[in-house]
């Protein structure tokens, strides 16, 4: 899973080890968010909401969603790839910088925004993990319906 990565608050530093490559300048110390390129439009929704005051993790997992939610991206959500039995299973973990508490599902069947019941599992529950039937179990009871 390899949406939006990281969000920050903090401009990227200027200064690199020796022998290390260069890191990229931001030209504002605004927010940074971190994806792959399949990501580009949820790193620039999940910017777009961080500017506008929302909590970073809430930010990142309605970026994420954009992917999640796209039948044609192979790498998450609706359109992932299944394993080797046929079965599509999703991962997704949030982790909140402010609060330092984490959240994740594993192993999730049927469910296209895993992202969006790892956040619920980091503001709901005491876990930081919940896997396969379990996963499902909980964001069934939080609403999420099975497509």
């Amino acid at each position: 899973m390899a949406s939006a990565a990281a969000a920050a608050t903090l401009p990227l530093l200027s200064e690199h080890a020796a022998g290390a490559r260069p890191a990229l300048r931001s030209r504002s110390a605004g927010p940074v968010v971190i994806g792959s390129m399949n990501g580009r439009p949820g790193a620039a929704r999940a910017v777009a909401l961080l500017n506008d005051g929302f909590d970073p993790a809430d930010a990142v997992v309605q970026g994420v969603r954009i992917i999640e939610d796209d039948p044609n991206d192979d790498s998450v959500g609706l359109g992932g790839l299944p394993n080797a039995d046929g079965v599509v299973q999703l991962d997704a973990s949030v982790m909140h910088g402010p609060t330092h508490k984490s959240g994740a599902v594993a192993c999730i069947e049927n469910i296209k925004n895993p992202a969006m019941v790892a956040l619920l599992v980091l503001r709901r529950t005491d876990h930081c993990l919940l896997v396969g039937e379990g996963a499902l179990r909980f964001a069934r009871s939080m609403g999420f319906r099975e497509e």
